[in-house]
């Protein structure tokens, strides 16, 4: 940073104040290409290195984590039925409830299309049993009820899930895994 009062300082302090600016803007153009827009969730990008930081975290022999894929079940019917806005209005209700479920230790992240992820460590459970707690958790809190113009709309959800590190050692391998389970549970 230059400080002067003459002119070339006067301009010094002016090219600091565009920098301080474009770096500014900068970090708000990364942000909004890593968020998306409808529900303010992680995109799939943001969402694995996110989520691969807080495996990090974890200690592989003691600790455990879950990833969730949730897909919004009939969300093609109720769009082709009622419009794109009572669907969007359905994504944007559920990745609310799912973003405040587990708001200081999860990652959370919309994929599209209905999709949404949940990374959750799962500390002092039991197995497979704390697991499928943990998911029926997640669908009691995002299904809901909407009244979308005098339509009542119900949000339904299939959920696939992975286990960490049984499953894969990454969110990239977790989420390819849980996508494959919940398109199995839809099916």
């Amino acid at each position: 940073t230059v400080q002067s009062a003459d002119e070339l300082g006067n301009m010094a302090g002016a090219m600091n104040t565009m920098a301080a600016a474009v770096g500014e803007r900068e970090r708000q153009l990364r942000h909004m290409a890593d968020t998306d827009l409808l529900t303010g969730l992680a995109q799939r990008g943001r969402f694995i290195a996110e989520g691969d930081g807080l495996l990090a975290k974890l200690s592989h022999g003691r600790e455990m984590a879950a990833l969730l894929c949730l897909d919004v079940d009939r969300l093609k019917s109720v769009n082709a039925a009622l419009g794109f806005d009572a669907g969007d209005a359905l994504l944007r209700g559920a990745a609310l409830k799912l973003a405040q479920l587990f708001e200081t230790v999860a990652c959370c992240g919309g994929l599209g299309g209905g999709t949404f992820a949940l990374l959750v460590p799962v500390r002092g459970v039991d197995g497979a049993d704390g697991v499928e707690a943990l998911a029926d958790q997640v669908r009691d809190a995002v299904e809901h009820k909407l009244d979308w113009q005098g339509q009542s709309l119900d949000l339904s959800v299939s959920i696939g899930i992975a286990h960490w590190p049984a499953h894969a050692d990454s969110t990239e391998g977790l989420l390819r895994r849980a996508e494959q389970a919940m398109f199995e549970a839809k099916r």
